[in-house]
């Protein structure tokens, strides 16, 4: 990054490390949920239990990162 002429700014850059990151958690539990239930994707009980799952690691990224990424507003 520093070796670019026009640099992005830092905010930028914590913003697509965290675009990625989101992105890698949620495609690796949806991809690995059928296996933390012991669901089949067709299963009704699948969707609630994949939501659930989101939520409870949205809520600890929130907790986790607000403080950190806050000093970039």
């Amino acid at each position: 990054v520093q070796e670019l002429q026009s640099p992005p700014r830092a905010s930028q850059v914590v913003r697509d490390c965290v675009k990625a990151c989101l992105n890698s958690t949620y495609d690796y539990i949806f991809n690995n949920c059928q296996e933390l239930y012991s669901r089949h994707i067709k299963n009704l009980d699948f969707w609630p239990k994949l939501i659930t799952l989101i939520v409870s690691i949205i809520e600890e990224d929130r907790n986790s990162y607000t403080p950190v990424l806050n000093q970039y507003v």
